[in-house]
């Protein structure tokens, strides 16, 4: 199915100062529960898709209007400066997983969450003409496996600077969406960059998600 947008925010600007090491890297964490009671036959036939849900993060990078590379669970270390931690295909926690606290999220229902997936930029080993990127989480399979944000429990996005203080958090659960198009990273004359909060709900596929993106 083509892609489809859902929801757009204005977005809300952010100095990133990479020059002056004030934030060389960011981080991008997620994490998400099972959903209760969504599993077994009955929660595929009539949505929801069976108890997994696999929520994937990525990082689309380009060179002016031309897509260079996504680094996501396919591509883990393969795009200069990005590296992603690797594929949870079912939120279950680890018992090592690293937490965070979940104030201001209105649609989580405890105090702490177990981070999933996590995705590194790291600002002074990107290739020199990349100039934006784009980070956003989406459900794998998600139109045929009739799954949407919506039925996800305690599903968040952090983005956090290098010494983990959150900079945007964003509610994943309860969205009617599949995808979400959290932020934009744009290079400045000055060569420092420039993170604006998009938070825009979309259905389709990271190569869907990633072809539209450079639209914005």
């Amino acid at each position: 199915m083509p892609l489809q947008v859902i929801r757009k925010s204005a977005g809300v600007g952010l100095a990133v100062k990479s020059k002056s090491n004030q934030l060389s890297k960011i981080s991008i964490n997620a994490g998400w529960d099972l959903p209760s009671g969504g599993g077994g036959l009955l929660g595929s036939l009539f949505g929801g898709g069976g108890a997994e849900y696999d929520l994937d993060i990525f990082a689309a990078v380009y060179e002016g209007s031309r897509h260079s590379d996504t680094c996501f669970y396919g591509n883990k270390s393969g795009v200069s400066g990005l590296s992603h931690g690797g594929d949870n295909l079912t939120g279950k926690d680890s018992a090592s997983a690293a937490k965070i606290s979940s104030e201001g999220l209105l649609n989580v229902e405890k105090p702490w969450l177990a981070i999933d997936e996590s995705l590194v930029v790291n600002f002074a080993q990107l290739k020199p003409g990349i100039d934006t990127i784009f980070v956003g989480i989406n459900i794998y399979e998600a139109s045929s496996r009739k799954q949407s944000f919506e039925n996800v429990k305690n599903a968040f996005l952090c983005i956090s600077d290098a010494d983990g203080k959150p900079l945007y958090l964003f509610d994943v659960s309860k969205r009617t969406s599949t995808g979400l198009i959290a932020i934009k990273i744009t290079k400045q004359a000055d060569g420092d960059w420039q993170v604006t909060n998009l938070d825009l709900d979309v259905n389709g596929n990271i190569s869907q998600i990633v072809r539209f993106a450079n639209t914005l």
